[in-house]
């Protein structure tokens, strides 16, 4: 399974679940949108899920005590195509007065960062995942 299938995965589990999660679900230009707490409450577990579809759900997400309060800790045994082919926020995403960094297992679809050069995570998938 490629990264952008697994990430996908992650993304029709907030979908299916929108209401529960305090998400917002749109399709835009025939693509999906979903807002995990841009302009909607969103939510922990909203949050964990998030995370886990930036990291192509190739790691565990969990909250944990801290000695200041919950902390969010990530376990991984797949860190380069986890971390650097995928939650890397390697895009810039410029629009008039709008900024933000693309990050998510789309970069591994189009593998055009220098990083890919350098390291396994390259692949050609039906779908694609970006978060911003």
């Amino acid at each position: 399974m490629t990264l952008n299938e697994r990430a996908w995965k992650i993304a029709d589990i907030l979908e299916a679940d929108a209401a529960r999660l305090r998400v917002a679900v749109s399709h835009v230009g025939g693509q999906r949108v979903i807002d995990c707490g841009a302009s909607v409450d969103g939510g922990i577990q909203a949050g964990i899920l998030l995370a886990r579809a930036c990291l192509a759900d190739c790691a565990e997400v969990t909250i944990v005590p801290g000695e200041n309060g919950p902390l969010i800790q990530v376990v991984t045994d797949d860190p380069v195509r986890a971390c650097l082919a995928s939650q890397y926020a390697g895009w810039q995403v410029k629009a008039e007065k709008y900024f933000a960094m693309g990050s998510g297992p789309m970069r591994a679809v189009s593998g055009r960062e220098e990083i890919f050069q350098h390291i396994a995570g390259k692949e050609e998938s039906a779908c694609a995942v970006g978060l911003l």
